[in-house]
């Protein structure tokens, strides 16, 4: 196994990009299109021009772009390279696949920039972390093109689930502007989203509207109890069941009726510091692991003592109670943002 993956590795040094071409390749690159569409002369040769183009391909590289043009036509079109405006955006270096590859890392992959240019780098794709940010912010701009242009895909495909219901809420954090996001729950497809002051009527019925002219009247709604979100959607949607949700139901009632007794729990747990001595009883009894490695492969079976080696059986309380404590640590993290 340790030849094979020593082979692998030498032949993706032998092949990468950097490799393979020490110096940018130049490429050419002409339209498909030969005659004119209007006339059917044939197309003379306009003008000729280099770019620098990076793509995961090969990394860096030239395009020699070819333009043609029809000089019957009093206003002849100038024709590019379609495949090259395939592979790059427009007064971009950067082809689409590197766009994507940015777009992918920072929000689905949380990866920091300087994370981002490493990888680009193993790719033999040189870049800043200015330009990165740059590529982001075109990532997404291209993700809200591409949804609206799909947009009548997306009617057809709820259509043909036979309607979609309509979640809305709204989101902020501090003194920021609201988010307020449409989701459809059945293809849990994001249907829009908009910044707004605040979450009064005034400001969501135009973004019910949105929705409504893209994708018609859904067959429900399902929202919090604020007072602004109702009074759209009955003027948007007067037609459309309206629920309120589970989860907001069940927490704003659960913080009138049992708001001060958890008030009051945590309160006690803070001033006790039960999480700082969970904590040091966990790492005081990590160190019967680091003495006994054997251990860690008899954890999960610790809940019936017959299987534990007679010799690692006096280990069982501490076992358990190390397990105990990073069960209860690790809920703080658990509950998908349900909270207690």
């Amino acid at each position: 196994m340790r030849l094979l993956h020593q082979q692998m590795e030498a032949l993706w040094a032998h092949t990468a990009g950097a490799t393979l071409f020490p110096h940018p390749p130049l490429l050419a690159c002409r339209p498909r299109r030969e005659t004119c569409p209007h006339c059917g002369a044939k197309l003379k040769v306009y003008k000729s021009r280099t770019r620098s183009v990076v793509t995961l391909h090969i990394g860096a590289w030239g395009a020699q772009e070819t333009l043609l043009h029809c000089n019957q036509c009093p206003a002849g079109s100038v024709y590019c390279s379609e495949a090259l405006a395939q592979l790059v955006p427009p007064r971009c270096s950067f082809g689409y696949d590197v766009l994507v590859y940015v777009g992918k890392a920072l929000f689905q992959r949380y990866r920091t920039s300087l994370e981002v240019r490493e990888g680009l780098a193993a790719r033999n794709v040189s870049i800043s972390t200015s330009e990165i940010h740059h590529l982001g912010r075109m990532f997404i701009i291209y993700l809200a093109i591409a949804h609206r242009q799909r947009a009548p895909h997306i009617r057809q495909a709820m259509e043909h689930n036979g309607g979609y219901i309509l979640h809305l809420d709204g989101t902020c954090e501090g003194a920021s502007p609201m988010l307020m996001a449409g989701l459809d729950s059945i293809t849990e497809i994001v249907l829009g989203s908009v910044k707004a002051p605040t979450e009064r009527a005034e400001y969501i019925t135009p973004f019910l509207q949105q929705i409504q002219n893209r994708y018609g009247d859904p067959v429900a709604t399902v929202r919090d109890m604020g007072q602004g979100i109702g009074k759209a959607i009955q003027e948007v949607f007067p037609h459309a069941k309206d629920f309120i949700c589970h989860f907001h139901f069940l927490r704003d009632i659960g913080k009138d009726l049992l708001g001060d007794d958890y008030d009051t729990i945590r309160k006690r747990l803070r001033n006790y510091g039960v999480r700082a001595k969970l904590g040091r009883h966990a790492r005081a009894l990590k160190t019967t692991f680091e003495q006994n490695p054997a251990l860690l492969d008899v954890l999960p079976l610790t809940s019936e003592p017959a299987s534990v080696p007679d010799a690692l059986l006096k280990h069982t309380p501490a076992v358990c109670a190390y397990a105990l404590i990073q069960w209860t640590l690790a809920g703080l993290h658990h509950g998908d943002g349900y909270g207690f």
